[in-house]
């Protein structure tokens, strides 16, 4: 669902199209899944493990950091989310720390590809990087294709 939420934020008129209903419905009905899902995910394993120490990140090494990739993944997403809520407040900066999902995204498909039992399965691995690098290539190709549009304004005035 993360994938989803991410990705929707891209295609705002196509999404509102496709599905009749407003984008940002369509939007929040995908983040808060997702939200509701990874806060689930984190809470199973702190309970399993008896501590809450499983959501501070781990910085001992990049390797732990990245098979860890989840709990700086969850703070982002938190993060992210938080900040949507307050947008009004914050003004234009706010997508600015909203785009924390890319990476949250990034690193949570790591962080699965490395300890998640479901991926072991090479389509899943397959897929999920295939996710990852569509959130990456969706990314740069639109903010690409955002300063174009700036530069064309420019040149225009």
């Amino acid at each position: 669902m993360i994938f989803v939420a991410t990705l929707s934020s891209n295609y705002t008129r196509e999404l509102t199209r496709f599905f009749g209903r407003a984008f940002i419905r369509v939007h929040h009905v995908a983040s808060i899944t997702a939200l509701v899902a990874l806060l689930a995910h984190a809470s199973t394993v702190a309970w399993r493990a008896g501590s809450v120490s499983v959501f501070v990140p781990l910085l001992s090494s990049a390797q732990a950091f990245l098979s860890q990739g989840g709990r700086p993944a969850l703070w982002l997403v938190v993060i992210a989310a938080a900040v949507a809520l307050l947008r009004k407040k914050i003004g234009k900066r706010w997508k600015t720390i909203h785009r924390f999902n890319y990476p949250a995204f990034l690193l949570g498909t790591i962080h699965a590809q490395m300890l998640g039992r479901n991926f072991q399965h090479l389509t899943i691995r397959i897929v999920s990087a295939a996710m990852a690098v569509g959130v990456v290539v969706v990314f740069v190709l639109k903010r690409r294709a955002k300063a174009r549009r700036k530069q064309q304004r420019r040149v225009r005035a």
